[in-house]
């Protein structure tokens, strides 16, 4: 029966290959789907001209000589910094305008700093930039909205690394360096600027025009020209900057208009880490009076009369003893079929001050996968955990891949123990070439045009590698003919 099904169904393919090149089969999206540049649309801008709200856009790792404009909800994710956005002067490299974006993964890359080129440009809300690289930007992030994250990017060689104008805005564990300016807050309220390394240069923070209630907290400015500068025409005051470390800057803070800011949480909790401090730790309690050493300065760190951290840190601050995070997990593929490998990558980080052992498990959804065990990660060290995900079994549909790390003991920082992937995992009935949940014509016909490559052909399509056994032949059509008229929800 199977032999003459397949016969039959080979005839057809006689009859319609010929004409696949005549017509594109498009799908009616009902719920968000990923769709892959340049698989699917050959740039970046098209992608997002044909996407819907909620729709992720995956970016092969190629250059791309574009000026993106992001007008929807979409969920942008680059091939780990190597999808790369040159650009031209005058020109902006990605415009995002709607809110709840989120863009991961790419290298936006200029000409030079001193050439007019932006490398985002956020006009919304709720926008989350995390793990890019800028390099050679006039200007590397511009934020002119609120409740925005910009988290785990690097910016180097640009004039103005991260120009902030708005409220609830998150600037954190950033690495700027050999910029001319770094963070520079504009206009602006209750914004945070948290766990960012600032090294050589020019001016790490430069406070501009007018802001209130700016914490700028755990930061390292580390061997900058200027660690902290409010210009002479701003009008800048009420702004918490305590916990950081100050270290080797030629001036570590230069007030040129008059302001009067907070430099220190109170007691015990304290102020700042400045190498340039020279007093002693012989006395403590709030008025450092009381027989005994508490890791504060017994005399106050004055930059002038109206900015004085009262409460010295003698060492680097370290924010929380015993912290491990997930800072990434992401699947091999976007697509799958059901009884297929997939491969789950879970990167783990030590954020605290002693080395750690502890569980990372993996789920789908609610449902469990694997669990591998972390032994002695060291301070501020990445560990990169492979994972196989075995869908035999897995029903088709849409799936969420979340890790976990378990809880140390005191930990106090948990919500970046887990994270989910953006990017769902589409599980489909082995056959459905083209995921419309039905096993017919038009997958024999995909599989046909692709038929005889391997993935280094032009016309190869690895959802046709049915048997993954990178390539494409009589075997991967004879799957399809035997689940040939098949569907599912």
């Amino acid at each position: 029966m199977i032999y003459k099904s397949f016969s039959g169904i080979l005839f057809t393919i006689l009859l319609v290959g010929t004409l696949l090149f005549a017509f594109t089969i498009n799908q009616v999206k009902t719920t968000p789907i990923t769709v892959v540049v340049p698989d699917d649309f050959s740039t970046i801008q098209e992608a997002i001209n044909h996407a819907t709200e909620g729709d992720t856009i995956y970016v092969r790792a190629g250059i791309y000589r574009e000026n993106v404009v992001v007008n929807k909800t979409v969920i942008l994710l680059g091939d780990n910094q190597d999808s790369i956005i040159l650009g031209e002067a005058d020109g902006i490299a990605m415009e995002i305008s709607s809110n709840n974006v989120t863009v991961k993964g790419f290298t936006i890359q200029g000409v030079n700093r001193i050439i007019d080129y932006r490398g985002f440009l956020v006009n919304a809300t709720f926008t989350k930039i995390s793990q890019n690289r800028i390099i050679n930007a006039s200007y590397g992030i511009i934020i002119c909205g609120n409740y925005n994250i910009i988290t785990w990017n690097i910016l180097t060689s640009t004039f103005r690394a991260i120009l902030c104008s708005g409220y609830y805005n998150k600037i954190s564990n950033n690495f700027m360096e050999g910029n001319i300016h770094g963070v520079c807050p504009q206009i602006g309220e209750n914004n945070t600027v948290s766990g960012n390394k600032f090294i050589r240069n020019d001016v790490a923070i430069e406070f501009l025009l007018k802001n209130r209630y700016i914490s700028i907290v755990d930061n390292i400015f580390l061997n900058n020209s200027v660690g902290i500068d409010f210009i002479f025409f701003g009008d800048n005051r009420d702004n918490f900057i305590f916990h950081n470390y100050f270290i080797n800057n030629t001036e570590q803070v230069v007030i040129e208009a008059p302001t009067e800011n907070i430099w220190d949480n109170g007691y015990p909790s304290g102020g700042n880490y400045w190498s340039d401090y020279g007093g002693m730790d012989v006395y403590s309690g709030p008025f450092q009076n009381e027989t005994g050493s508490d890791g504060l300065g017994d005399t106050p760190y004055v930059i002038d009369e109206y900015n004085v951290d009262r409460y010295p840190l003698m060492k680097p601050w370290t924010t929380i003893v015993q912290d491990v995070a997930v800072v990434d997990v992401f699947s091999s593929v976007i697509e799958a079929y059901a009884g297929w490998f997939v491969n789950i990558t879970v990167i783990v980080r030590n954020e605290g001050a002693r080395a750690e052992t502890f569980n990372v498990a993996v789920y789908y959804d609610n449902s469990y996968i694997e669990t591998q065990i972390v032994v002695d990660l060291e301070p501020g060290e990445n560990l990169t955990l492979a994972f196989m995900w075995n869908t035999t079994g897995v029903a088709p549909g849409n799936y969420t891949i979340k890790a976990e790390a378990s809880i140390l003991p005191g930990e106090k920082e948990m919500q970046d123990n887990t994270m989910t992937s953006p990017t769902k995992i589409k599980i489909k009935m082995l056959g459905d070439v083209n995921g419309d949940k039905k096993i017919d014509i038009q997958d024999i016909s995909m599989a046909a045009l692709a038929f005889g490559t391997n993935p280094n052909h032009s016309r190869w399509k690895p959802e046709a590698d049915l048997n993954q056994d990178d390539k494409i032949d009589i075997y991967d059509l004879a799957i399809v003919a035997q689940n040939y008229g098949k569907t599912y929800s």
